[in-house]
């Protein structure tokens, strides 16, 4: 945790708590609040609990958000259900296994503090226990409710996710775009630009307008509540573009070629989460790499590839090149059957570029 948030949990911390201090854990109401629930507060904020779960649930509050337990799983099995926190941004809890982001906390000076929904990465409960499972099961599904419900400390607003436009730091760079293809920059002048060199192809396709045929949208691809900026043909799926956001700001996470073309594929709740990259080195030389993009970073993260190479072995040129060791023989079958939970492209639901004018 960084200086400027540990000076804002810290003033937090003095208004929101008595001379007796910070309690490690919630304390249950003597007389329970109207509509039976119960308040439950950190330093940055207060959340309301319906009291039903109170004989099933185990509530911890700490500087930073508010842990919520399942009572009779914690001792063996964990029992952590989820919980909500509060960082100054994506670089504080971008590299978390598992988490959603539920809006933010606007300040009256113009900070604000990012609120982040975190959950376990593994089995919690004793899943073949079923009144375990139900009391589990129980207080999961009433933890977006109970967010819903957040009156911040120290002056701040909620702000939720739903109604935050993170499409807006990525103005300018569609600006730009429209700009060189009504110029007809050519190949260099596109690269020198930060973007990729196929948009000049563009301009001598007879009966086609740049403008028209070029096209961009929006999609949260690594599922950080912020949106990525992706480009390409409006009738294709094919990304020749795309820019993601780090620290707030847009940062450029590749570019395609004729022989280095990327694709989104295989989706998570509707949304696309891995890159596909065909690369070819010569025709007897390519490969399909796989790659994810992990939150506040500005490049994809590779996981492993499919290689052909006819050079080393023209009788078996089937490879599984995995990124943190040597690749591996495959048959082909093998090869393609594995390839094939990847074959199927994302189409992102493109808009021509004249519309960012």
């Amino acid at each position: 945790m960084n200086t400027n948030m540990k000076k804002r949990i810290f003033a937090l911390a003095l208004s929101a708590f008595t001379a007796a201090g910070l309690m490690n854990t919630a304390a249950w109401a003597e007389e329970a609040p109207a509509e039976s629930s119960f308040e439950v507060s950190c330093p940055a904020f207060t959340l309301t609990v319906p009291e039903s779960l109170k004989d099933i649930c185990t509530i911890e509050t700490e500087d930073n958000g508010i842990s919520f337990y399942d009572t009779a799983s914690r001792e063996k099995m964990g029992g952590f259900v989820g919980g909500l926190y509060v960082y100054e941004g994506p670089a504080d809890y971008g590299m978390n296994p598992s988490f959603r982001r539920g809006g933010e906390i606007d300040f009256p000076d113009g900070s604000k503090l990012d609120l982040v929904w975190e959950y376990p990465t593994d089995v919690q409960f004793d899943f073949r226990d079923e009144k375990i499972k139900e009391s589990y099961n129980t207080i999961a599904d009433a933890l977006d409710e109970i967010g819903e419900t957040l009156v911040p400390a120290d002056e701040g607003v909620f702000v939720r996710q739903e109604d935050i436009d993170t499409t807006g730091i990525y103005t300018d760079i569609l600006k730009k775009l429209r700009l060189d293809i009504i110029e007809k920059k050519d190949e260099e002048g596109l690269l020198a630009d930060d973007f990729s060199y196929l948009y000049a192809r563009f301009y001598e396709m007879e009966g086609v307008d740049p403008l028209q045929a070029i096209g961009y949208a929006f999609t949260d691809v690594n599922h950080d509540g912020y949106s990525e900026l992706v480009i390409g043909a409006v009738d294709d799926y094919r990304i020749y573009d795309m820019f993601t956001q780090v620290d707030g700001e847009p940062a450029h996470a590749f570019s395609s070629g004729e022989r280095d073309m990327y694709n989104l594929c295989l989706e998570y709740d509707n949304v696309p989460y891995f890159f596909r990259n065909d690369a070819s080195g010569s025709a007897a030389y390519s490969e399909i790499r796989i790659s994810i993009l992990n939150p506040n970073e500005p490049e994809l993260y590779p996981q492993f590839s499919f290689v052909l190479d006819y050079e080393e072995d023209p009788e078996n040129p089937y490879y599984y090149q995995y990124s943190f060791g040597d690749r591996v023989s495959a048959t082909e079958e093998e090869w393609n059957d594995r390839l094939e939970g990847f074959n199927k492209p994302y189409q992102p639901e493109y808009v021509p570029i004249d519309m960012a004018g």
